[in-house]
């Protein structure tokens, strides 16, 4: 009875381990990866890949003979970061946006806070200037359609919707082709109402909370005011853009500076443990011993000098008083 109560543990056990694992191993989060080349992945709910393809042309050629060494979502991108500077893309410092879509649902805030992070973290230490725009998407069987039909990610295409919503002149066809930043660009040139773009970055910050897209909802709202004023507006060398001229990330930074841990460091200098060590040169232990060099105990032994024991023994010279004894009886 007992070893089949047992029996019927482990096989409970071992079924909800391995339901537990299928949970965990399945593809839960979608994310897409758009500069020009167009990527699309899965990852489960530990943060690993479990499927990466390119949706246009760009993105196959880009990834082919790709293969993934380490399937953690962080390296992944990193990797595809690596082969898009490797062909080229990140050459034009103006166009170098990059659009992170998410499928509503099925990232976490803090997971999706952290891949925008983490991107924008790797294109400075690789001193790639870039922007990552993030956007939360329904991804719904019409909008995959139209992506599929038009050969890119789901995330470009949400873009390109809100963008034919304000204007019909153009076709999804020609947007397609553009790069994120030239969608941006065109937006602009064209006089389409940027409310469009900033409706999108104004729902993504309220779901990432992130500071990136504050400031890029900021740079649109000068972009707009100087449309509005007739003026041309570039925003490379504004002379107010001080997101960078008191960046004191790095500047201020005095956690090794005035580091004296090692610096003043004396507890070795004035070690005299074994500078100084006089344990054997002053050592007097044996030096005036004379526990042996004045040891008269043998040189003045006369026990055996002047012993007269046997010397003037009489014993046998007196002898003859026995012979003569008998003689006379």
């Amino acid at each position: 009875m007992k070893k089949n109560f047992m029996a019927a543990i482990a096989a409970a056990a071992t079924v909800t381990l391995g339901g537990l694992g299928l949970y965990l191993g399945a593809p839960s989060q979608y994310l897409a990866f758009d500069i020009n080349p167009s990527i699309e992945l899965n990852a489960n709910r530990l943060n690993q890949v479990v499927s990466l393809k390119g949706t246009n042309e760009d993105g196959k050629k880009l990834l082919q003979g790709y293969r993934m060494e380490d399937r953690n979502l962080d390296y992944v991108l990193e990797d595809v970061v690596d082969l898009l500077d490797q062909a080229g893309y990140f050459t034009n410092k103006d166009k170098n946006d990059i659009l992170l879509t998410v499928k509503s649902g099925s990232a976490s805030e803090t997971t999706v806070k952290n891949v925008n992070h983490h991107l924008a973290d790797y294109l400075e230490e690789c001193q790639i200037e870039g922007r990552v725009l993030d956007q939360h998407v329904s991804l719904t069987k019409e909008l995959k359609k139209l992506a599929e039909e038009h050969h890119i990610s789901a995330g470009r295409m949400a873009l390109i919707e809100k963008i034919l919503a304000k204007d019909d002149s153009v076709t999804a066809n020609q947007l397609a082709n553009m790069r994120i930043s030239d969608l941006v660009a065109y937006a602009k040139d064209e006089g389409i109402s940027l409310d469009a773009l900033e409706d999108k970055l104004d729902h993504a910050n309220d779901w990432y909370r992130s500071d990136r897209l504050e400031r890029l909802e900021d740079e649109l709202d000068r972009m707009a005011e100087s449309e509005a004023a007739g003026g041309k507006y570039d925003d490379r060398y504004d002379e107010d853009d001080d997101r960078y001229d008191e960046d004191d990330h790095y500047d201020e930074d005095d956690r090794y500076d005035d580091d004296d841990r090692y610096d003043d460091d004396d507890r070795y200098d004035d070690d005299d443990r074994y500078d100084d060590d006089g344990r054997e040169e002053d050592d007097d232990r044996y030096d005036d011993d004379d526990r042996y060099d004045d040891d008269d105990r043998e040189d003045d032994d006369d026990r055996d000098d002047d012993d007269d024991h046997e010397d003037d023994d009489d014993r046998d010279d007196d002898h003859d008083q026995h012979e003569d004894t008998g003689r006379e009886g």
